[in-house]
């Protein structure tokens, strides 16, 4: 698992929802827009199963999976930087 940390302000959020043609599998998440040092804007997904959720405006601070799927860049939610980071510390 490779990861990362983005902090920035939310842009956007947009839940998505639905059946899987390719598999027929249900699937729930929330992907989210962040603005990154005032000049970049970067993406990433949150399962519903999560339990949080983002609203354009917030000030954020967390951590993220990084992989690769289907030969993209899949940038999921982990959870919050200060939790992770002391977790890893100790």
């Amino acid at each position: 698992m490779a990861a990362a940390r983005i902090t920035g302000q939310v842009l956007r959020t947009e839940r998505r929802s639905g059946t899987s043609k390719a598999s027929g599998n249900p699937y729930d998440f929330t992907e989210v827009g962040v603005l990154v040092a005032s000049r970049d804007v970067t993406s990433f997904t949150v399962q519903a199963s999560a339990g949080v959720s983002f609203s354009a405006g917030d000030l954020i601070d967390i951590v993220v999976d990084l992989s690769v799927y289907a030969g993209r860049l899949d940038v999921s939610y982990v959870g919050s930087w200060l939790p992770a980071f002391e977790a890893a510390v100790v």
